[in-house]
């Protein structure tokens, strides 16, 4: 054995010490006569102390493994799987690895133990991670949620990250992803900061790439609670509210903490990167929320966002747009913005549409909004690249045969309109008072997108004292996961359509399609009644 004075010493000094020669040599003598495990902890011990995998005492072990690799318990699979995960590539290393899975799979529905969630946890972890069979890792998830009341919170962590790692979505897997992130809900002041940022990026991670059932809402706010609880960093909360950003995630308790944080110490905005400006910004404006005393903060939003200015790579066109939705009005950053030479380095990139349609949005805020001149305005050949585009990505109109029986017929509605300042309006409708619908569309033309030229609301040869109203429906990447809060952004572009004296309409994708057929047409109706008896200048938007 080592000398305890070897416990200070580093890899290499131990490797080159007396003693450690003495206890190789040993080794490698007694090696034949070493069980399975006592093989597989020696080679533990050599990675740990640095001895590489093309050394000969560790192909020695490699050697006398692969020629025993049959008689491998699941346990031992998996431990002797991790031992080498850091190994360099030699044939014996590489032919382990190979062999590894297929044993794990022979041997895997007749020997694992059914009731041992630790054991089963382990094994998850190997199958997640390997090209294993989807009937074995079926086995695996199949048992612990059979088992699931056993599981505790890091058991719990451990199924959640393998659970992240498999490839592809198994038979149970949502049932046993959504127990474990309960128990983290409510084990969740037991775990550290980065312990619970870490899951929450693990399965932010699987959500975005179109895995829906990751989203777990009680999570999400154990998360936010725990920020708030805790009294955590000003720019831990920024972390955190940026991942729920993603999920479109609106917790309103977060934004009051951060909020009220920022109030006793303005430093944290003052002296924080522009990431931290940036991720605050746009989770007030996703949730189009503004706390109390916001307007104390306002001055400091612009100042900070003025500071920046010189930053060229960060992405202004949304930073600008997320302090419009915050009434943070600066005609400096609108300058900015709309500078051609800006803009001719902004727009070169390619997949650079919602670029244009955030440039012409903010133009249509100089037309309608902000409280000085709208002289400002961007180059012309942007704008109008942006108008070209904007409406375009419209493939479907689920409303139109709707408000059209609901008025009458298709000489009441018409599709796919623009105004002067490039709005883009799937539908309107004109209403005379006593609810009467008018004809503007006599040609009864069912085509949004003409191929001669574009409708304008502008052009509508009216009559006197009647109501022109224009209905959206919001998919719902436009409202927030958890309630029917419209995003700001949303918010923001009917306000500019409504200074304009259109009434807009907004309907909820997710609210009309759980309404019945033979309800659709009443509430419809209704909304467009209701939404003209209380028009008025607001800056709450409220779906229906």
């Amino acid at each position: 054995m080592l000398s305890p004075e070897s416990s200070s010493m580093s890899n290499g000094e131990v490797t080159n010490s007396p003693q450690f020669r003495i206890l190789a040599n040993t080794l490698r003598s007694q090696i034949k006569h070493l069980e399975i495990n006592e093989l597989i902890d020696a080679l533990k011990f050599l990675g740990y102390i640095g001895i590489p995998a093309t050394s000969k005492i560790t192909q020695e072990i490699l050697h006398l493994l692969s020629k025993h690799v049959n008689e491998l318990s699941l346990q031992q699979i998996t431990f002797l799987d991790f031992v080498m995960k850091d190994f360099v590539k030699t044939p014996l290393v590489t032919a382990l690895k190979i062999a590894l899975p297929i044993v794990f799979e022979a041997h895997l529905i007749s020997t694992c133990d059914l009731e041992n969630v630790i054991q089963l946890g382990d094994l998850l972890k190997f199958v997640s991670r390997r090209p294993i069979h989807e009937k074995c890792t079926r086995h695996i998830i199949e048992a612990l949620t059979e088992q699931r009341k056993m599981i505790d919170f890091k058991l719990a962590k451990s199924i959640i990250r393998s659970l992240c790692d498999l490839k592809r979505k198994v038979q149970y897997d949502e049932i046993l992803l959504h127990h474990s992130l309960d128990v983290l809900t409510d084990s969740i002041n037991d775990l550290s900061f980065h312990e619970i940022d870490f899951v929450l990026t693990q399965v932010l991670s699987k959500y975005t790439l179109g895995y829906d059932y990751f989203y777990h809402e009680e999570f999400l706010n154990a998360c936010s609670r725990y920020i708030i609880e805790k009294q955590c960093s000003f720019e831990h909360g920024i972390w955190t509210l940026k991942k729920l950003c993603r999920f479109n995630h609106v917790n309103i308790s977060l934004l009051d903490y951060l909020t009220s944080s920022l109030l006793k110490n303005p430093w944290f905005l003052e002296q924080g990167s522009v990431g931290v400006l940036i991720g605050f910004l746009s989770g007030l404006a996703q949730a189009d929320y503004k706390p109390n005393n916001w307007n104390l903060i306002i001055d400091l939003v612009i100042k900070c966002a003025l500071g920046h200015q010189n930053h060229q790579e960060l992405p202004w066109l949304k930073i600008v747009l997320d302090m419009c939705v915050m009434d943070c009005w600066s005609q400096t950053l609108f300058e900015k913005v709309f500078d051609e030479e800006f803009l001719d380095k902004y727009l070169s990139r390619d997949y650079n549409t919602l670029d244009k349609l955030q440039l012409l949005m903010l133009y249509q805020c100089t037309q309608t909004l902000v409280p000085w001149s709208s002289s400002i305005q961007p180059p012309s050949k942007y704008l109008k690249s942006a108008i070209e585009i904007n409406g375009t990505h419209h493939l479907s109109f689920p409303l139109l045969n709707t408000i059209a029986h609901g008025l009458g017929d298709h000489s009441y509605v018409l599709s796919g309109v623009y105004t002067k300042h490039g709005h883009f309006l799937e539908h309107v409708v004109v209403m005379r008072k006593g609810g009467f619908p008018v004809a503007i569309n006599l040609n009864g033309d069912t085509t949004p997108f003409p191929t001669t030229q574009r409708k304008y609301v502008e052009n509508l040869d009216l009559p006197p004292d009647c109501t022109i109203v224009a209905l959206m429906l919001l998919s719902s990447s436009m409202s927030s996961i958890n309630n029917d809060r419209i995003r700001g952004t949303v918010r923001l572009q009917v306000n500019t359509i409504e200074a304009m004296g259109i009434v807009v309409v907004p309907i909820l994708q997710t609210t009309w399609m759980n309404i019945g057929e033979s309800e659709k047409i009443p509430y419809l109706m209704q909304a467009i009644q209701h939404k003209i008896n209380n028009h008025q200048a607001t800056s709450v938007i409220a779906p229906v």
